[in-house]
C-alpha cells in the first residue's frame, strides 16, 4: 500500500478539505487524510463516518504507517497455564467476577485504574468482568507477556499508549470502552456506567468540560447514551474552548450537547448581569 501523503503533498483543494474536516470533527491531519482518502475527498461522508464510529480510524492510518516491531513471541502453554490461575471452576475457559479480582490484586492494580481498560483493550474483550481464554491469548500475546511480573513491568508503557488524547490510538480505544461497557445486545450505555467510564477516561486538562456536562446530564435525566452521542462527545471536547467561545451551534451536535451550551451560556450571562448590577 502506497504511504499516505502529507499536506505538503496535496493540492490546495485537498488541504482545504483537511483543515475543513479537521475543524468539524475535531480529528487530527493524519485521521482527516486518512478518512478523506478512504471517501474520495467527501467532507460531509468522512465526517459521518467520524461521529458513527464504524470505520477504524485507527486502522486506516496505521496501514499507511510503517510497522512497529512485532512483540516477542510468547509460550502459548505458558499463557494458558497463566490463565487457568484465574479461570471459573464451572467455566473453565473464562475468567469472571472473583478470577479478575484476583488477577489485578496480584498485579498490584485496583480494578478502578485506568489500565484495566487498556489490557481489556488490548486484549479486545468483549464483556466487563469477563475474559475468554481467547481473549485472554490475543492480549497477552500483543504485549508479548506471558506471567504477572512481566505485564507489571509493561503497566508504564501501557498507560503511554493513551496519552495523546486527540490521537487515532486514543480514540480507537475510546470506541472500544463503549462496546465494552454496554450490555449485549443493547445499543446504547446507562448514563450512571457512561460517567463512571468517562471519568476513568477522560482525565486531565484535557477535558475542563467533562465535570459541567456531566452534571447537566445528570440534571437533564438522560437516561442513556448512544454510540453517536459517545464518538460526538469526545469531538465536543477536543474542538470546543472551555469557555465555549468557538461552539458553532450550526455543526451537527448532539441535541443535548446544544442544551448544555445554550445553559452555560445563560448562566454565564445572568452571572455577569449580576456582578455589573449596581
Amino acid at each position: 500500500m502506497r504511504a499516505m501523503p502529507t499536506m505538503r503533498d496535496l493540492s490546495a483543494s485537498r488541504r482545504a478539505s483537511v483543515n475543513e474536516l479537521c475543524s468539524f470533527v475535531g480529528a487530527t491531519e493524519v485521521e482527516s487524510i486518512a478518512l478523506l482518502g478512504k471517501f474520495n475527498w467527501n467532507v460531509a461522508e468522512a465526517a459521518d463516518a467520524f461521529f458513527s464510529g464504524d470505520v477504524d480510524i485507527a486502522q486506516l492510518v496505521a496501514a499507511s504507517m510503517p510497522m512497529p516491531p512485532a512483540p516477542p513471541a510468547v509460550d502459548q502453554r505458558k499463557l494458558d497455564a497463566w490463565f487457568d490461575r484465574y479461570s471459573d471452576a464451572d467455566e473453565k475457559d473464562s475468567i469472571l467476577d472473583d478470577g479478575i479480582q484476583q488477577f489485578y490484586t496480584e498485579l498490584g492494580v485496583d480494578t478502578q485504574d485506568l489500565v484495566v481498560l487498556i489490557i481489556s483493550w488490548k486484549m479486545e474483550a468483549e464483556e466487563m468482568c469477563v475474559y475468554s481464554r481467547q481473549e485472554w491469548r490475543r492480549g497477552m500475546s500483543k504485549m508479548g507477556v506471558s506471567s504477572t511480573r512481566q505485564l507489571r513491568q509493561k503497566l508504564k508503557d501501557l498507560r503511554v499508549v493513551v496519552d495523546d488524547r486527540r490521537s487515532p490510538t486514543f480514540r480507537e480505544f475510546y470506541m472500544f470502552c463503549f462496546e465494552y461497557a454496554k450490555e449485549r445486545g443493547k445499543k446504547s450505555i446507562e448514563l450512571d456506567v457512561c460517567l463512571s467510564v468517562w471519568e476513568l477516561v477522560l482525565t486531565g486538562p484535557e477535558f475542563p468540560l467533562l465535570k459541567d456536562f456531566s452534571e447537566y446530564l445528570r440534571g437533564a435525566k438522560v437516561p442513556v447514551v448512544t454510540k453517536d452521542m459517545w464518538a460526538q462527545t469526545l469531538a465536543f471536547f477536543c474542538q470546543v474552548d472551555p469557555d465555549l467561545s468557538n461552539f458553532d451551534e450550526s455543526d451537527a451536535w448532539p441535541v443535548v450537547v446544544d442544551e448544555f451550551v445554550e445553559a452555560k451560556m445563560a448562566q454565564k450571562k445572568a452571572s455577569k448581569s449580576e456582578t455589573e448590577r449596581p
